[in-house]
This record gives C-alpha cells, structure tokens and sequence, in this order.
C-alpha cells in the first residue's frame, strides 16, 4: 500500500474504511458508528432520570399530604356538620361537585398542556436527530465514494459584482488542513488528477466579459482551459474541469486557495455548489469533512437548548399542578368545613376516594409523561454523545494526521536539506554566456497604467534546462522590488516566477528550470514593478544576465555584442589592409605616396625599413615583406642615387651639370635654350614656323632638294604654279 490508499472492509454484518497513513491503516469512521451512538447517552439519561425522580418525589409528596389534610379535614367535617347535614346538604353536594369538576378539569387541562410540550420538544428533538443521522450518513457516503471536498465553507455561495475592469477577483475558499498545491500533489502523486466543479448564475439588465477560476498564488492556472464567457443568452451553467498533478508548477505550488478572476465583467456572477475533489470525474457536492464536524457543534448546542428549555417548561408545569391541587383542596376545606356530613359520610368518603383515584391516575399520567420524557431525553442525549464521539473521532484523526504530517514535514525538509547539499554538489553548474544582447545599455520597462506591465526580453527558453537571471534594479516611487518569471510562449502557464526579484539587495538573481516539453519558445519577462501593482510605475534593470547554470556570475556582454565590435576593427583593418597593399598582395601605389611623404614604417609588419651609414656611404631604403626595394636613396663617392616608382621633385629645381631623360613629357620648354644638335624630323613635328629663321643648311623632301649653302635646287617632278 502507498501513503493515502484507501481500504473498504467488510467482516460480517461489519465494514468500513480504512486509509494507509504514515504506514498504518487508520480508521475514519465504520459500521459501528450507530453503536457508538447508541452507547454514548449514559450520563445525559442518568440526569433525565435523576430530574424525574426528583420530580416524582416532589409530586408524590404534595399529594399524600392533600390525601391527609383531606381525611383529617373531612373527619373533622363529619364531626362537626352532622346537625346541619340534612339542612345544608344540597348545598354542599353542589360545592363538593363544583370543587370535584375544577380539579379535574384543571389537571386535565395541565396534562393537555404538558402533552403538547412534551410532543413539541419530542419532535425538535427527532428533528435534530434525523439530522445529524443525515450528516453521518453522508459523510459515511462521502468517504466511501471518495468525493472529498477539498474546499472549506462551500455550503456558503459567492457572488461577483462585474466592474468592467480586467483582473478583478472575487470569493475566496480555502484548501481543507491548511494545505497548499504542493501538499496535494505529495498526497496524490504526479499521476494523479484534481477535478473542479461548481454552478453558475449570471444577473443583470447587461451582461457580458468572461471569468474563470483560479489558484491564490503559483501555479494560478490549471484549473481552466479557458475563459467561460456570458452573455445574455449564455447566463448559467455547470462547470467541470480537470487537471493533471504532473502540470508545470503543481509539484511546488504554494497557493493555498481557490478564488474567480473576472474581466470586463458587466452583470453579477453567482457560484454554488463549488467542489474541488481527487480523480478525473466530478460527483455531486458535498461539504468537507471538517465543515460537517463544524456544523455539529451548532446542532449540539440547539439540542442542549432545547433541553433546557423543556426542563424550565416541565418545571414549570408541575409547579403549576402542584399549586392548582393544593388550590383545589383549599377550596374543598373552605367549603365543606361548614357542612354536616353525619347523613351523608358514606357520599364524602366515596367523593374524597373519587378526588384520591383522580389523583392517582394524574400522577400516573405524569409518570408517563415522564416516561416518554426519558425516552425523549434518552434519544436526545443518544445524538449529543455521537456527535461528541464523532467530533473526538475526527478530531483524533485530525491529530494524528497532524502530527504524522508534521513528521513527514520535519523529514522531508531534513531530506529535502540533504538533497538540496548533494545537489549543489553533484549538480553545480556554472554558465557565463550572457543570453541577452545590448544589456551594456540599462533596459527600463515604461510606465503605464496595466497593473500587469512587463516586457519580454528573451523568447527562446528551451526545455529541461536550468537558467539564472540577475541584474541590478531601480523602480520608480521609492519601490524596491520587481517581479520576474519564466512563462510558456502565449504567456499563460508559468514555469519560474520571483514575486519580490532584488528586493533588499543591490543585485538580485533568480534560478528556474523549464519543463522538458518546451521547444526553444519559451518568454522570459521582467515587470515595472511586482505583479498586479506596476500600474503608474517604471523599472530600470542594469547589467541584465541569463545564462544557463544554477550560479549567478558577474555581468559579461553576449558574445554577439564582442562580435559587432570586432567586425568594426575588422572593417577599419580592412580598409587599412587594401590601402596598404594592391590586389597581388605588394605595397600599393597609395601606401607608397604615403610613404613618400611620411616617415612612419619602423615596426610594420607590411615592410620594413634599411639604414646604413658608413664613412664611404649613406644609404637609406624602404623594403616590402617579400624584401623588395621599394624606395631608395643612396649617397657614396660615385653620386647619389634616388630610386623609387614615383619620384616627385615638388620645388624649383636646378640642374647644372648635364641632365640624362630617358623619356619623358616636358612642360613650357623654352626652345631658346636649344641651341646644338639635331632635331630629328621624322619624331618631331613644328609647325608655323617663320622661314626667315632658316638661315643655313638644306630643305630636302621626295620631289624637291634647297640647299641654301650652295643656291642649289633640285625639281624631280610635279609643277610649280
């Protein structure tokens, strides 16, 4: 057997129930309850008893002392009218009949008058009884189908008034035993089921919105699939809904009470008959266990009422017939103590017997009604007692399950400390990867008027994975705490979830771990303030950090956020790279240029520089990392040399000595400067030149020679016009 089995017995004509608790089998209640309330009623029945007898005596007293005033005043009588007998006897006849007829009406009427008190107070008693047999028996039924209303003070229904309002809550009844989600799901295990069931009325000249329940705390939902909307059309029904204990956030739920979240809700919504119980199907309503308990101690006290007040009636009334006998007798006295009886003894004597018989029969009658009286009393106290032991049963069980629930508790939490010890241990695992980006610039959640504002900074939660959180918090309005928490994608179901995040220290964290079921979609979000109370405010996190791993580590950027910074150092160097160097991996031309013009490559990686100086020669050159020259300027005895690809003489430039070109464009050269030499013809073309310049030597073409040294001219063909 495991912990909460339950056990159905029968042995004979005898059976019962029986739970396994804390390795027991422990009986709730059985067959033998009826016993125990009929053995229970010793001390109520031995006062009945005793007030009757008390009575009795009183009665019995009061009469035999009428008996003998009454002989010893009719002996007198007898005595002292015998000679007025004859003259006075009518008178007396009617006297004595007259006081006959008002004694016996009078304990006639008194023993009407006790008759019906004694059936009024009979039936409230049979009433009451018939009621707490009702309550025990249900509450046998209740345990034995196993419907156990989870649920304190259900009998009493609750109503919502619609405010038109999102997230408004109304009713409140809390878990039976002070227990919370997670004491259900230790009891019933992670494949068990909660069922919750309840009627609904909606009211009002407009109705409209939605409501449903929901748990007072984590896990909030479970309870409902969805929104139960109303209308005009749809203003009533019967809700059913069950829930899995292996739900995300049962195993450690701390709610310790159900209530009705209602939104833009117009109209009044009405629950009754609301039943949260242990399985998958739902059973007409009953109350818990301990509202029945409850309930007899006011049945108790109205049958202890209704005792009393009978005892103070029946008091009362033999009081009172106590009086109208001695009343009677007193009159009887009166009026024949004034009579001769000497001719008529033998008729008094036979009327005072007739008063004595009519008095034994009242006090019969009393003896009887003091009979059913007991009886009454008897079946009275029989229910007082029951309901006496029941409530000792129950409050024994309750007890004892106390105090086997606060062993187990001191085990677990002894267990659970191991467990925590060795885990931190065995499962210590630190992160360091920052999985938020951009958290170098502090995020603030902007303040508005949604008492549920938050923003999502990270939808990619994946499945069966701890993660930690931390960050440094301000809020606005002197607030120091915020709420955050781990949600599923359409941010319905919470996995995580801190309600005062960072509160009283200058950086908080939080750990949590997803269920195995998620795919990489799941929210992480952080609140302008705690949950249901961040309307009006704002909140700043600083240095955000979600990592994976239970230990929270010192803020680090993501490594997307490095990468962007690389990439532009990498950008820059590239662009240094290609003006450095031409697509064939050599200096480029620009780098040259530049290199003309500064003096800045010692150390370079690219190229490298040459100088060397001695008495006979100065040379200074720049080399590419393959060692080719680049630039040169060397000075010894046989000149100076300058080599480079580009050579740029910026300035007035003289040249004495003879100048050497091996090509070149000349710029405003003045031909003046020419003076020997040959201009060869067949490269150089002149044009408008004046021919009083040409003084000497030949013009000589393909058909005509001038030689105008000579005055020679030689025409081969063609004419001259």
């Amino acid at each position: 057997p495991q912990e909460g089995d339950t056990w159905f017995w029968v042995n004979g004509d005898k059976s019962g129930i029986k739970v396994f608790v804390n390795g027991d089998w422990v009986e709730p209640v059985d067959s033998d309850t009826q016993e125990k309330i009929a053995a229970s009623v010793t001390e109520a029945v031995s006062q009945a008893k005793a007030h009757t007898d008390e009575v009795k005596q009183g009665l019995s007293s009061d009469i035999e002392t009428a008996k003998s005033q009454a002989a010893s005043q009719a002996s007198a009588a007898e005595a002292n009218a015998k000679s007025e007998a004859t003259s006075l006897f009518s008178t007396a006849q009617n006297a004595l009949s007259d006081a006959k007829k008002d004694l016996i009406k009078s304990i006639e009427h008194e023993a009407s008058a006790r008759n019906e008190a004694v059936a009024d107070a009979n039936s409230k008693a049979q009433n009451y009884v018939n009621e707490a047999k009702k309550d025990i028996n249900d509450t046998i039924n209740a345990f034995s189908v196993g419907g156990r209303n989870l649920l304190l003070g259900t009998a009493n229904g609750v109503t919502g008034v619609g405010s038109n309002s999102i997230n408004d809550a109304f009713g409140l009844y809390y878990l039976a035993g002070g227990k919370k989600v997670s004491d259900l799901y230790n009891q019933y295990g992670s494949s068990g089921y909660l069922t919750i069931s309840f009627d609904w009325v909606a009211s009002g000249s407009t109705i409209s919105g939605t409501f449903l329940p929901q748990w007072v705390g984590n896990p909030w939902g479970g309870l409902s699939d969805s929104d139960i909307k109303v209308s005009s059309t749809n203003s009533s029904g019967h809700y059913e809904h069950t829930v899995a204990l292996s739900t995300d956030g049962y195993s450690t739920g701390w709610a310790s009470a159900i209530r009705f979240r209602q939104d833009y809700l117009q109209g009044n919504i009405t629950i009754t008959n609301l039943k949260l119980e242990s399985g998958n199907k739902a059973t007409d309503w009953s109350p818990a266990p301990e509202d029945v308990v409850l309930d007899y101690t006011t049945k108790d006290n109205k049958i202890k009422e209704t005792i009393t007040q009978y005892q103070e009636t029946n008091d009362g009334l033999v009081s009172k017939l106590q009086t109208s006998v001695k009343t009677a007798l007193e009159q009887i006295e009166t009026k024949i103590s004034q009579t001769d009886f000497n001719q008529k003894t033998g008729e008094l004597s036979k009327t005072i017997n007739d008063t004595k018989d009519t008095a034994d029969k009242s006090l019969k009658t009393i003896g009887d009604i003091q009979e059913a009286d007991g009886k009454r009393d008897y079946r009275i106290s029989e229910v007082e007692k029951t309901a006496g032991e029941i409530k000792q049963t129950v409050s024994d069980i309750t007890n004892a399950q106390g105090k086997q629930s606060g062993y187990i508790s001191t085990l677990q939490q002894r267990a659970d400390g191991f467990v925590a010890t060795v885990t931190k241990v065995d499962n210590l695992s630190i992160g360091g990867r920052n999985l938020l980006i951009g958290t170098a610039t502090p995020w603030a959640v902007q303040a508005n008027d949604n008492n549920f504002n938050f923003n999502s900074i990270y939808d990619h939660l994946k499945g069966g994975t701890t993660y930690t959180f931390s960050a440094e918090i301000s809020v606005s309005n002197g607030q120091d705490s915020v709420s955050v928490g781990a949600f599923d994608a359409p941010i319905g179901t919470t996995w995580g979830f801190s309600h005062n995040f960072s509160k009283g220290v200058k950086r908080g964290s939080f750990t949590f771990t997803t269920p195995d079921h998620i795919d990489n979609d799941g929210h992480f979000l952080v609140y302008a303030g705690t949950q249901a109370h961040t309307a009006g405010l704002s909140a700043t996190y600083t240095h955000m950090k979600l990592e994976e791993g239970n230990i929270p580590t010192a803020w680090t950027p993501a490594p997307e956020d490095t990468e962007t910074v690389l990439a532009q150092v990498k950008h820059t160097a590239d662009s240094i790279s290609n003006f450095v160097r031409d697509s064939s991996g050599n200096i480029s031309s620009d780098f040259q240029t530049a290199l003309s013009r500064t003096s800045i490559i010692t150390g370079s990686t690219l190229a490298s520089s040459i100088q060397k100086q001695t008495s006979s020669q100065i040379s200074s050159a720049i080399t590419d990392n393959n060692g080719k020259i680049i630039s040169l300027i060397n000075q010894d005895s046989s000149g100076v040399q300058i080599a480079g690809e580009n050579i740029v003489l910026d300035g007035d430039t003289t040249v004495t000595g003879d100048f050497y070109a091996k090509g070149g464009n000349f710029k405003n050269l003045n031909a003046s400067n020419l003076t020997v030499g040959t201009l060869n013809g067949s490269q150089v073309n002149i044009t408008n030149i004046n021919a009083n310049n040409i003084v000497s030597g030949a013009i000589s073409g393909a058909n005509l020679n001038i030689n105008l040294n000579t005055g020679s001219v030689v025409f081969q063909k063609g004419r001259i016009n």
